[in-house]
């Protein structure tokens, strides 16, 4: 609108100069034209004024191209895409990781089975190798054997053991027998137990199941204890031994290879 009436202005303003310059010179009135003069004069002043300035900031609302939005969204894509493929990724680690735990724990299960000797007979040296042999709680027999014909003259030695039991097949034995719930498992010198100073029944390697010293125990009257100098179960093997009538007590050797005890209640070390 401004820009109009600067147009109309300088129409008004230059028409109604140059006609009174003309009657003028003719000598004719000009009032109507000195009007005009001065009304063109001040529309092109009002145009002027209602035209914006080219000084004042004009805010424009920024527009995304079509590029613009076409980059964004790739962007989202890749993003998701990345984000879907690092969960993938954690997942199948985590899956992978799962399967080699258990495939560890079959193994290991796998080797203790095989390591186990549960009722049977066994022939030394083919089912069974000559060692050192350590059962869980429920052997109720055992023996070595010089043969299998049954007779009592092939029995090398024998126990029925109450809680753990200990044994050593030797390389001469021809086989072994067992029987009752438990299993035996083989250990050799590396092996290490809990080193009590307060045990019950059951038969113990001095040094590394129990400590050596002075013991008392908590009851008798139908218990047995024995110091050994090996685990063959032959009676050369029993360095000492007693049924004791109430409680009792015996000093337990550093030499000593193990401990035999069973209905002596708890034993407990006093020195």
């Amino acid at each position: 609108m401004g820009a109009l009436f600067v147009l109309l202005g300088i129409f008004i303003f230059f028409f109604s100069l140059i006609a009174l310059a003309i009657k003028a010179i003719r000598k004719k009135p000009t009032k109507n034209f000195k009007i005009g003069v001065i009304v063109g004069l001040a529309m092109f002043v009002g145009g002027v004024f209602m035209t914006p300035s080219n000084s004042e900031p004009v805010t424009a609302t920024p527009v995304k191209t079509v590029s613009s939005q076409n980059g964004d969204k790739a962007k989202v894509e890749a993003d998701a895409k990345a984000k879907a493929e690092a969960e993938a990724k954690a997942a199948e680690e985590k899956k992978k990781a799962e399967e080699e735990a258990k495939r560890k724990v079959e193994e290991e299960a796998k080797k203790k089975k095989a390591a186990e000797y549960g009722s049977g007979m066994y022939v030394v040296g083919k089912d069974i190798q000559p060692g050192l042999y350590k059962s869980d709680e429920g052997i109720n027999y055992w023996a070595r054997l010089n043969g299998f014909s049954g007779e009592l003259g092939d029995i090398a030695a024998n126990g029925t053991p109450r809680g753990s039991a200990i044994v050593e097949i030797k390389q001469g034995d021809k086989g072994f027998e067992t029987q009752g719930r438990g299993h035996w498992y083989k250990i050799d010198e590396n092996y290490q137990g809990k080193l009590l100073t307060s045990f019950g029944d059951g038969t113990y390697l001095v040094g590394k199941d129990i400590q050596p010293g002075t013991y008392k125990s908590s009851e008798g009257g139908s218990g047995y204890w024995a110091r050994l100098s090996s685990f063959s179960g032959d009676l050369s093997s029993i360095i000492a031994n007693d049924l004791p009538q109430g409680p009792s007590i015996v000093k337990i050797s550093p030499n000593d290879k193990g401990f035999e005890t069973f209905g002596n209640g708890t034993w407990t070390k006093i020195e």
